[in-house]
C-alpha cells in the first residue's frame, strides 16, 4: 500500500513516522510488484523477510554483520507478501528514512558504505585467512571488489529537483 492510501486508512503512517528523504518532496514509495496469489508463496516470502529482519537487527550489535543488506531483502520480501509487514518496515522510524531513501534514489549514506567497506575487508580477510585454496581466495576477492565497485558508486544525496 503507498503512504497517501496508509493515511487514508488511518494507519501508524499518518503519525508523522514516515521517513522523508527530501523534505517537500512527494512521499508515495515506488509501485511494488504484484503479490503471489499462492498463499504459501506469501508464507514463504513473509518467514524469508522475517529472518532478514532478524539478521538485520542482530548487525546492529554484532561487529561484521551486515544490516543495511538485510533490512533491504526484507523490504523486497514484504514487498511480495504482505503490505502490513512492509509498511510497518518501510516507515518504521529507524530503519525507514534510509529504505526509502534507498527505494527512491538508490541512496547509501556515507556512515554506511563505510561500514559496508570495512565489513568486506574483514570478510576477505578471513576468507584469505581460513581458506587454503588460492582460486577461492582470488574467486571471492574478484567478486568483493566488484561489490564494492557498486557500492562506492551509488548516490549519497537525493537528486536536485
Amino acid at each position: 500500500m503507498c503512504r497517501d492510501r496508509a493515511v487514508e486508512k488511518g494507519s501508524h503512517a499518518q503519525e508523522g513516522a514516515a521517513p522523508v528523504a527530501n523534505p517537500g518532496s512527494e512521499t508515495r514509495e515506488p509501485d511494488r510488484p504484484p503479490k503471489s496469489g499462492l498463499r504459501p508463496v506469501r508464507w514463504a516470502y513473509a518467514a524469508f523477510g522475517m529472518v532478514c529482519v532478524g539478521l538485520g537487527a542482530l548487525g546492529i550489535v554484532v561487529p561484521g554483520l551486515p544490516t543495511t543488506i538485510f533490512l533491504i531483502l526484507a523490504l523486497w520480501a514484504f514487498a511480495r507478501s504482505s503490505d502490513r509487514l512492509h509498511d510497518w518496515l518501510y516507515y518504521h522510524p529507524r530503519f525507514g528514512p534510509f529504505l526509502s531513501n534507498w527505494t527512491r534514489y538508490g541512496i547509501m549514506s556515507r556512515k554506511a558504505k563505510w561500514y559496508a567497506v570495512v565489513s568486506i575487508i574483514v570478510s576477505y580477510a578471513l576468507t584469505v585467512a581460513i581458506s587454503r585454496s588460492l582460486v577461492l581466495s582470488l574467486v571471492v576477492g574478484a567478486i568483493l571488489v566488484c561489490v564494492t565497485t557498486y557500492i562506492l558508486t551509488r548516490p549519497e544525496h537525493p537528486p536536485a529537483e
